[in-house]
């Protein structure tokens, strides 16, 4: 059969007709730009989209190629904001507070154990050992000069003592004590900070004029008959 189309020669037609295909045209455009405008959206200012043409592809398949260039772009970077990431953490690792707690209870106990050495060290007073009481002010003024035999030490540097010739006992301060010496060939003990410190030795003779004395050491297989002179008074002390 036959198909006829009539056309419209009126200007006034034709007029409209053309102002639509403008109103058409400008519809296009206005569709162009929004849709670049949701594509910058969904991939990011800081991708480029690329040039597309619209009129051989869909809104779907833009979106689909711009998503696929944001989820490369992800995935080129992980690896620097993990290597960053865990570099960071090892310089700067986060303890939880039980670790904290137990650590500052750790330094707690060292500190307490390097001061226990420090005052193992520094005393004297060791049992075994014959001293002579100071203070004026022990038993009212009743034990000042008399002689005592060290029985134990509680703590360092505090001493659990017996009269010789009453056998009272009490405990008193190595501060308030000195050391006794016996005559040349008695046995004595080498205390306090020095050389062969609790060794045995033998007095071998007293330097009054320097306060000294001269003592072969007793035992120690490496320290066995070792002559040791110029020895403190208060680094030697009669045995009983």
């Amino acid at each position: 059969g036959w198909f006829l189309q009539w056309i419209d020669r009126d200007p006034a037609a034709v007029a409209r007709r053309a102002a639509r295909g403008e109103d058409q045209a400008d519809d296009e455009e206005r569709r162009r730009r929004d849709l670049k405008k949701r594509v910058r959206a969904v991939a990011g200012d800081d991708l480029a989209p690329e040039p597309t043409v619209l009129g051989s592809s869909s809104f779907d398949d833009v979106v689909v190629a711009t998503s696929k260039k944001k989820k490369q772009a992800r995935r080129l970077a992980a690896p620097a904001f993990h290597a960053t990431d865990e570099a960071s953490a090892a310089a700067a690792p986060k303890q939880p507070p039980r670790t904290k707690m137990l650590d500052a209870l750790m330094a707690q106990d060292q500190r307490r154990q390097t001061h226990q050495e420090e005052e193992t060290t520094t005393t004297w007073v060791c049992p075994g050992i014959i001293v002579k009481i100071l203070n004026r002010d022990v038993g009212g003024g009743g034990y000042y000069k008399k002689k005592a035999r060290v029985l134990a030490v509680p703590v360092p540097g505090v001493a659990r003592v017996a009269i010789l010739d009453s056998g009272d006992e009490l405990q008193i301060d190595e501060d308030d004590l000195e050391t006794v010496l016996p005559a040349p060939g008695k046995r004595v003990r080498l205390v306090g900070p020095g050389p062969c410190r609790g060794q045995l030795a033998s007095l071998d003779s007293i330097d009054e004029q320097n306060f000294a004395v001269t003592v072969v050491v007793a035992d120690g297989e490496a320290d066995a008959g070792r002559r040791l002179d110029g020895v403190a008074y208060e680094r030697v002390a009669k045995v009983g």
